[in-house]
């Protein structure tokens, strides 16, 4: 992966130093090589910061064809190429060099915007066409690489991160809305926390030229809708677990880096990071680099003993990495920095210092297991809630009515905690939104008749949370962000397109089993994972919360970041309240303590943001 910027002003040339600004904040994303592209026209300009993998010690980047016209840049990596390749070949195409990311320049001028569904991976780019003095922007399906754009002056800026957006100029001021909408755990697709910068939808093409932008999805999730009994039949499930199988370790083989680049896995010891690195081992052997995180402060957390079974009974070459709380507490400033929005939980502090690791012994690529829980339905939460759960609340019924009379349990658990996080508002910020419902606002944003209507429970809780929580959190905070802070580049071959698009042809009956955890995929991978791991309940990644009677060096260091920042500079919280929360943690039962944990972590990450972009940040409307 790598950093790409693009800016484009139809009126007038764009200024050298916004994109020079732009990619020195982009260094750590692309160490190898810088490079910028002007385009003849004068009305854009494309800039790439460089880790070479496919290509190593070539693919420079940005990339244009032979006459000049037209340019790309390009972050992420496409897979499956060849035969599209050697199809452009034949027709008289010629390619300037044997980078993956040439071909969508030549797929443009062949089929223009319509040759998106050619593509495989995990990617997005930006391409000038000066001919017709167009700007063409997409990011890949469940949106693992990220881009952001803004309108400043007249000009369009596009940047892999926010802080990107800010060098070039684009002013950094808090979307106060999108603060509330967020601290009440409403992520909108396509909205970030500040004011005027956006990010292109998972699935989702941008068209700019004089004329205005359009955005147009090219690509949804599709669960079958349901239309009666399911064939359920051993045959039949006999055959969607093969197929299954069979799409699974394609994904897998495609991610393998053929170039000679040292890569590895993450590894928990579930069943997901396992099932990857038993197939990474089926097809390139023993000795892989493996890496796990053990947390010292709690054993209850720990899943290293479960890694290290699994590495020597796979082979692999198993790298560990032990983090404690006073680790978390040195490291989280730096992580919200690379990961541009609020943090849920120390995970993502403890994936960024192993990524770290996995930099430091030299891998450029990490193949992971993430996204097999929203493609498989892994997480309990997914799952309705319980009719305890649900209550009379407006909110309740809007999300019944959409759902086919469900709730799911990570919804019905924030609309029931709503006033909770409302008490850590400051007095005139609530009265500001006191009317506006999270949920409401959260639900105009979805496409409830395409991707949720007459879909299985458990499908339409999929979908939302694919839209909001996966596209816009885990894989920015457990993924791209922290993994990009060290040059590696992630690679998720449970996101497959193809694998998923399988899968959700599939009846939700056929793919899920009361009381067995991601059957489907837990019966496709079985021949590549030890026993003990086949068996393994699903437990999410999360670093220890505080224990014992005082607050913990991680809790502590939150503390300070909240207490010792500028009460003017970020009004939204009543901090005192904030910190009298954070510092009754320890009396908590312990099942508490990991949820009120999680807002002080939140909290902590505006502040920290606030440290980060001062005195650029700006509370005004």
């Amino acid at each position: 992966m790598c950093g790409i910027i693009g800016i484009y002003d139809p009126s007038a040339a764009p200024r050298d130093s916004d994109m020079a600004a732009a990619i020195a904040s982009l260094i750590h994303r692309g160490p190898d090589s810088q490079d910028t592209w002007r385009a003849p026209s004068g009305q854009a300009t494309l800039g790439h910061t460089l880790m070479s993998i496919t290509q190593l010690g070539g693919g420079n980047q940005p990339i244009s064809n032979a006459d000049g016209s037209c340019a790309i840049t390009v972050n992420g990596e496409f897979y499956d190429y060849e035969p599209t390749w050697q199809e452009l070949e034949a027709q008289g195409y010629r390619f300037k060099t044997r980078s993956d990311s040439e071909l969508p320049l030549h797929l443009y001028d062949r089929y223009g915007p319509a040759f998106l569904e050619r593509l495989r991976g995990e990617f997005v780019f930006i391409l000038w066409d000066d001919n017709n003095r167009r700007l063409m922007a997409a990011r890949d399906r469940f949106g693992i690489c990220p881009l952001y754009y803004a309108q400043h002056e007249g000009r369009l800026y596009l940047a892999s991160e926010i802080k990107a957006l800010f060098a070039a100029g684009v002013p950094a001021i808090w979307d106060e809305e999108a603060v509330f909408l967020q601290h009440h755990g409403a992520t909108l697709p396509g909205h970030t926390l500040f004011k005027g910068i956006r990010q292109l939808e998972p699935g989702h093409m941008m068209i700019a030229s004089a004329s205005g932008i359009t955005l147009r999805r090219y690509w949804d999730m599709d669960f079958a809708r349901e239309t009666g009994e399911a064939d359920t039949s051993p045959e039949t499930v006999d055959a969607a677990i093969t197929r299954t199988r069979d799409l699974y370790l394609e994904a897998v083989r495609l991610r393998i880096p053929s170039s000679g680049a040292k890569y590895g896995c993450y590894l928990s010891g579930g069943l997901d990071s396992s099932a990857v690195l038993g197939a990474v081992t089926h097809f390139a052997g023993q000795n892989i680099p493996t890496f796990t995180i053990g947390f010292d402060d709690d054993p209850q957390f720990d899943e290293s003993p479960a890694a290290r079974a699994t590495a020597k009974a796979l082979g692999a070459d198993l790298h560990e990495l032990r983090i404690t709380s006073s680790d978390l507490a040195e490291h989280f400033m730096a992580t919200v920095f690379h990961a541009e929005g609020m943090l849920g939980n120390g995970g993502s502090v403890a994936k960024f210092l192993l990524s770290r690791l996995a930099h430091d012994t030299g891998c450029r690529a990490i193949i992971t297991g993430e996204g097999a829980d929203e493609i498989f339905g892994g997480y309990e939460e997914l799952f309705p809630a319980p009719t305890e759960m649900i209550t009379d609340h407006p909110d309740m019924s809007l999300v019944k009515a959409a759902m086919g009379g469900t709730v799911p349990v990570w919804m019905a658990f924030g609309i029931k905690n709503a006033e909770k996080l409302r008490s850590f508002l400051a007095a005139e910020f609530l009265q500001r939104f006191q009317a506006m419902s999270p949920t409401r606002a959260l639900m105009a944003h979805l496409d409830i008749e395409g991707g949720v209507r007459d879909r299985a429970p458990i499908d339409a809780s999929m979908y939302v949370w694919q839209k909001t929580v996966l596209a816009n959190f885990l894989l920015r905070t457990l993924g791209d962000g922290v993994e990009r802070a060290h040059s590696i580049e992630g690679r998720l071959p449970l996101l497959d397109h193809k694998l998923a698009d399988y899968v959700a042809s599939l009846p939700a009956d056929l793919r899920i089993r009361p009381g067995t955890s991601k059957f489907l995929l837990r019966e496709a991978v079985r021949p590549f994972v030890p026993e003990a791991v086949f068996n393994t309940p699903k437990a999410p990644f999360l670093a220890p919360p505080t224990v014992g009677d005082h607050l913990s060096p991680f809790l502590s260091r939150l503390v300070e970041i909240i207490g010792d920042s500028d009460p003017a500079a970020l009004p939204f919280f009543d901090r005192n309240h904030v910190i009298a929360t954070a510092r009754s943690i320890p009396g908590l039962p312990p099942r508490d303590r990991i949820s009120a944990e999680r807002q002080i972590i939140r909290i902590a990450s505006l502040f920290a943001l606030q440290t980060h972009f001062t005195p650029d940040l700006e509370t005004r409307s």
